[in-house]
């Protein structure tokens, strides 16, 4: 695990560099079954930008050109992160993903600000001081060229990432967060069902667990692995919809948090001012009696000498207080102005203290209705967060029932494909034993002039099937099929295990098309590279349903492909069980597992091809 970026200076670096059919009988085949089947960097091993397996299609939830930045981010991530393994790829696969959608929609934006960005290629415009890119970086970050090529913006927000010590075990928001430094330190939690989604669309593989977000509700537990497997037919259709609750509830109650960190705010600010008001008051005070005492010290020198012409204003205030002369005046013209202008310097001072006053009340008011409003959003942030508790409860609940039933299929799966398995080892068994040497392809593709000792196979309909024969033993009749086809189904048994691999054909790794074409290769006859193409290959050998054999080709659409142009093959196993052998998805591996869960577009039979 990595705790820290200097326990991987390898890796450290390299970021910042840019890189990183059977019978059910018997254990012997027989006849068919008669029941129709329902950048800058090098790109990673385990591409998302299929064209073949399923997962080059459209995004939910993202266009094209946010798709094909979020193939970019991945793309880069999983080069570079592969060293500390698939868990913390994917982790870091995730908070790339929300980072580049809180920060720019997931679009290469120019700024208005930054001239020289509005001249390169760009998906948008931005106008947050000087960033530019996906990751809206700043210049410290790169030159606005680098910055704005989504390949360089991923390696450089890797590299800062795997800085931060503990990133792993962080909620996925924090983790961006502490590379970003944002103002809205909450705002990338926001997006992290949708990031999983995301990922598991674009790799096929399944996403990190947590809900963790911003108001600190926990996770749960297991839901990354819940991903849309096609050996089973689990409906997500009810997950799908509690996801999606959750994740509205989780963005209302961020929001929610949001206006009541604003009320809190206000509510300070409020209270600031309320004492600011007050101090204000309190020194107008001290302002009028300064001038008071000024005033009635002038009055009382007035009254000495004698002065007559007094305003009632400061009548009034001379009879108020009892002052004593401590100066005689000679020049009574001249008292009688300084008693005048004092008169309205203190009328002045008193204006200023029903101001202040009334302003000190506006604020006292204002402070009350702050603290209604802040606990009133408190209230609504308590609703939001408790309901996103309570659908994290029904949704972890659904999860540990699907898992179970997941669990409970994926055992008599592994049952099912174990005694297919021993089955083919035995049907193999049992020609050695009977002294049934397989014929060549050739020699079985007409039906009408099989070898000796051999008959033919015969559909449900009674006519003669190519491309197979049955030879009588001890054992009853038993399925002969051609060697190439034995040895193609050998050679695929041989690859179990091996990791899904876009685009590869061995020997190591494979992706669906290639694992079948290795395989035929392997047996001595030659196919096109992509499923498209040998559905093509195959359009004068198509097999009926119920009618295939082991070694037929099984095609499905795919969610990247068509009836016409299948986006996805496997190879016929097990008809009885309707099990195939193939090379599901990225993060899989090569596996048997079922194809009557999936609508199949049709079987080609490679041996008797043209």
């Amino acid at each position: 695990m990595l705790k820290a970026a200097r326990s991987h200076p390898r890796l450290a670096a390299a970021v910042v560099a840019g890189a990183l059919a059977l019978s059910g009988q018997s254990s012997a085949f027989a006849t068919p079954k008669v029941t129709p089947s329902a950048s800058v960097l090098p790109s990673p091993t385990a591409s998302a930008s299929t064209t073949d397996c399923g997962l080059s299609g459209p995004v939910v939830g993202l266009d094209a050109v946010q798709t094909a930045n979020a193939r970019t981010i991945l793309s880069v991530t999983q080069s570079t992160m592969a060293v500390l393994g698939p868990e913390q790829t994917a982790q870091a696969e995730l908070i790339a993903l929300m980072t580049g959608y809180q920060e720019s929609k997931l679009r290469r934006l120019a700024n208005t600000s930054v001239p020289e960005s509005l001249k390169l290629v760009n998906e948008g415009l931005g106008a947050d001081h000087d960033s530019v890119g996906v990751f809206q970086q700043r210049a410290s970050w790169g030159s606005v060229a680098q910055r704005l090529d989504t390949s360089y913006a991923t390696t450089r927000f890797l590299a800062s990432l795997v800085s931060v010590p503990g990133w792993q075990s962080m909620p996925p928001g924090q983790a961006a967060q502490s590379v970003q430094i944002s103002a809205f330190p909450d705002a990338y939690a926001q997006w992290l069902t949708a990031a999983q989604a995301w990922l598991l669309q674009l790799t096929g593989k399944a996403a990190p667990t947590g809900l963790n977000n911003a108001c600190g509700l926990g996770s749960v537990a297991g839901l990354g692995a819940l991903t849309t497997v096609p050996d089973y037919d689990i409906d997500p259709l009810l997950l799908q919809s509690l996801q999606t609750a959750v994740t509205r509830a989780q963005a209302q109650a961020v929001a929610a948090q949001v206006k009541y960190t604003a009320g809190q705010v206000k509510v300070t600010a409020a209270r600031a001012l309320a004492a600011t008001m007050h101090t204000a008051a309190a020194q107008a005070r001290v302002v009028a009696e300064q001038k008071r005492q000024q005033l009635q010290s002038i009055l009382a020198r007035a009254y000495v000498t004698g002065s007559s012409q007094l305003s009632p204003a400061l009548t009034y205030l001379l009879s108020r207080t009892a002052a004593s002369a401590t100066a005689e005046l000679n020049d009574l013209t001249s008292l009688t102005y300084l008693a005048d202008r004092q008169d309205q310097q203190l009328m002045d001072a008193l204006t200023a203290i029903a101001k202040a006053d009334r302003l000190a009340v506006q604020a006292d008011q204002a402070t009350t209705a702050a603290n209604t409003e802040a606990a009133q959003l408190k209230t609504a942030y308590d609703t939001a967060t408790n309901r996103v508790r309570s659908l994290t409860a029904q949704l972890q609940a659904e999860v540990t029932a699907i898992q179970a039933a997941l669990a409970a299929k994926k055992a008599a799966g592994k049952a099912s494909a174990a005694a297919s398995l021993a089955k083919w080892q035995a049907y193999k068994s049992l020609l050695a034993s009977a002294h049934v040497l397989a014929p060549t392809a050739a020699k079985l593709a007409d039906p009408s002039a099989l070898p000796k000792g051999l008959k033919p196979v015969l559909d449900t309909s009674g006519h003669p099937v190519a491309g197979a024969a049955k030879a009588h033993t001890t054992h009853g009749d038993l399925l002969v099929l051609p060697r190439e086809v034995i040895a193609s189904v050998d050679s695929a048994l041989a690859k179990l295990g091996a990791p899904y691999v876009f685009g590869a054909i061995g020997p190591t790794s494979f992706d669906c098309s290639g694992l079948v074409m290795s395989s035929y290769a392997a047996g001595g006859l030659s196919i096109p590279r992509t499923s498209q193409a040998q559905f093509s290959y195959t359009v004068s050998s198509r097999i009926a349903p119920g009618q295939e054999l082991p070694g037929d080709l099984v095609f499905f659409a795919g969610s990247d492909g068509t009836n016409a142009a299948p986006g996805h093959v496997g190879m016929v196993l097990d008809p009885s069980s309707e099990l195939m052998i193939q090379a599901p998805q990225s993060g899989d591996v090569v596996k048997i597992s079922s194809y009557g869960d999936t609508p199949v577009v049709g079987f080609g039979r490679v041996s008797i091809t043209s």
